[in-house]
């Protein structure tokens, strides 16, 4: 659309003005030749597009200059139109409508009878005057209603890359009333609607806020971080980042973002996949299995060798992989951990070891560092090992070799200083008889094997680590558990525990959701542990058969498809691929 037709009632109502003024009939064409407004006879032909007919106002169009044409019928500025030598016109005055470097159409005089033919001709410089200041209105119209548009335009993008902040957003006045929130921010607020927040003061949001010795500071540049509670909770904790905002030298006001303080600390963590570090002092464990597993975790930790932790679903080898982490000379480096089984065969590559722009459909403009890239001089944990594909296997190993990483997509090779931790719930050495692992790689991740031995054989640990996840989950969800019934200790010694540690965390979860009293019951712990009665015979077999009642019964519930496998190892306190192994060999 241009210029004058998205200013199509201003240019009309000015058409109409002129030709009231000057008693003859206007047109005002656009750069296509398009009619945007006509007064008179031809006010039919308004919004048509000008020809052969047009070509007076392309020349002046083109040239920026007035053309005055008399007798346009025998005019040689008329030669080629349609009507020449046949035209009604007796008098045509071409205005162009422009600004310094730009023409954005033409306003056009005519005289179509004697009459209006007398005005023209006797009041000429007059009549060029007064069009040359329509003319500037009109080019002033269209550059007020483009900069309105620009200024829309510029409004809705700063919206939008407000709104794609992950941070929440405020904006105050000078005197600390919100007059702006992003959409983010009001899902972060969670209590309150836009129009809950907007015009109140911060301190309805933040009352422990000190905004206002932060307006009244006499520093002008200042910055300021805090950690606030949301009004009327205890539990909604901020971290909110504070600036001021001038205009003119004049304070405007505030901007400040803010983050929900565990997603922060969590999104912090997540940059390198680290969580709060863990020593071996951390570990909940005093039986001779862990005291034997946690000693030979402090003596490999300061080498530089690659470990393999071997244990069952849900036994803590990636706690374990932190400790390491935690001991080693390398502890104030990055830990980053990937697990092979949760990322398609497809990506696998670009994740380990990045991809340059345009590698693939898809990638990000500016590329991706790999994990690799993210650990260097650090600990990159390969948790679920077994599950990497085969024909990845290869490059995995020819990394650790040459400790080079090459970008997909690229030849430049970078490189790389990390220490590899992997993990596996798998008998390896089955599956490189399987050809499903090589052998090659194995005995390279294979340096220091650390067996991470399952809670069933390390049962003077369980009431230890019940009473540590009841301290733990009561102060989270703000319960007074102090224990669990006598009863109760005898199940929990005796349950096989298949999904260990993790397990029994997730019973206790559970257990106190329900709980209502002080002591948890038998009645409030999960199905599964409180119907349990050990067999009594055949005790070798006893694990693979209660294991096996439990995946059917977790499936015979939530199904036996794609979805209710996911379910039912979420539920277990498995992985996707360990379900999968295990309905296998049933």
């Amino acid at each position: 659309m241009t210029a004058l037709m998205e200013s199509e009632k201003d240019v009309n109502e000015i058409a109409k003005a002129i030709a009231s003024a000057l008693k003859v009939d206007v047109e005002i064409v656009d750069t296509e030749l398009i009619r945007v407004a006509v007064v008179g006879k031809l006010e039919y032909m308004k919004g048509k597009k000008l020809f052969t007919s047009g070509f007076n106002y392309k020349r002046s169009i083109n040239t920026g200059e007035k053309y005055i044409i008399e007798l346009p019928g025998e005019n040689e500025l008329c030669r080629g139109c349609e009507w020449h030598g046949d035209c009604i016109y007796k008098m045509v005055v071409y205005a162009p409508i422009k600004g310094k470097d730009e023409v954005v159409g033409v306003i056009s005089l005519t005289a179509f009878n004697d009459e209006q033919y007398e005005i023209l001709k006797n009041n000429l410089n007059a009549n060029l005057s007064f069009v040359d200041i329509m003319a500037n209105l009109i080019f002033s119209k269209v550059m007020e209603n483009r900069m309105f548009k620009d200024t829309l335009i510029m409004k809705d993008k700063l919206n939008q890359v407000i709104n794609s902040i992950d941070s929440g957003i405020i904006a105050t006045d000078n005197e600390g009333r919100i007059t702006h929130i992003n959409q983010v921010g009001i899902e972060k607020l969670k209590l309150f609607s836009k129009e809950d927040i907007l015009g109140i003061k911060l301190k309805n949001i933040f009352p422990a806020l000190e905004y206002e010795k932060i307006l009244n500071s006499k520093e002008r540049n200042l910055k300021k971080q805090e950690i606030c509670n949301l009004i009327n909770s205890k539990h909604d904790k901020y971290i909110v980042n504070i600036r001021k905002v001038f205009f003119n030298n004049e304070l405007e006001g505030i901007v400040l973002s803010f983050e929900n303080y565990n997603n922060a600390k969590s999104s912090a963590y997540t940059l390198v996949s680290g969580d709060i570090p863990i020593s071996t002092d951390d570990i909940i464990g005093h039986s001779a299995a862990m005291s034997n597993v946690k000693k030979m975790t402090l003596r490999i930790a300061k080498s530089n060798s690659t470990v393999m932790l071997i244990g069952e679903t849900g036994t803590g080898k990636e706690v374990f992989a932190r400790a390491i982490h935690y001991h080693s000379l390398r502890r104030d480096k990055p830990f980053v951990t990937i697990n092979c089984s949760a990322i398609p065969d497809t990506l696998i590559e670009s994740e380990l070891f990045g991809y340059e722009k345009g590698a693939f459909t898809g990638a990000n403009k500016l590329g991706k560092p790999g994990k690799f890239e993210i650990a260097n001089g650090g600990t990159l944990f390969l948790d679920e090992i077994e599950a990497l594909p085969i024909h990845m296997q290869p490059k995995l190993l020819r990394v650790l070799q040459e400790k080079e990483v090459i970008r997909v997509g690229s030849n430049e090779t970078l490189p790389i200083d990390v220490r590899i931790i992997s993990a596996t719930n798998a008998n390896l050495e089955n599956s490189i008889k399987k050809g499903e692992f090589r052998a090659d790689l194995y005995h390279r991740l294979n340096v220091i094997p650390i067996v991470i031995p399952p809670l069933r054989e390390r049962r003077e640990d369980i009431l230890l680590l019940t009473n540590y996840f009841i301290d733990k989950f009561s102060k989270v969800m703000g319960r007074n558990i102090k224990g669990i019934e006598k009863e109760l200790d005898t199940l929990l010694l005796n349950y096989p525990w298949p999904g260990n540690v993790r397990e029994l965390k997730n019973a206790i979860e559970f257990a106190i959701n329900l709980e209502e009293g002080e002591y948890i019951t038998i009645n409030n712990i999960p199905l599964t542990i409180r119907e349990f009665s050990e067999p009594q015979e055949t005790k070798e077999q006893t694990l693979k058969e209660i294991e096996n009642y439990h995946i059917k019964e977790a499936l015979n519930k939530y199904g036996w498809d794609e979805n209710g496998r996911l379910l039912a190892a979420k539920k277990l306190g498995i992985s996707r691929a360990t379900i999968y192994r295990k309905i296998k060999n049933l």
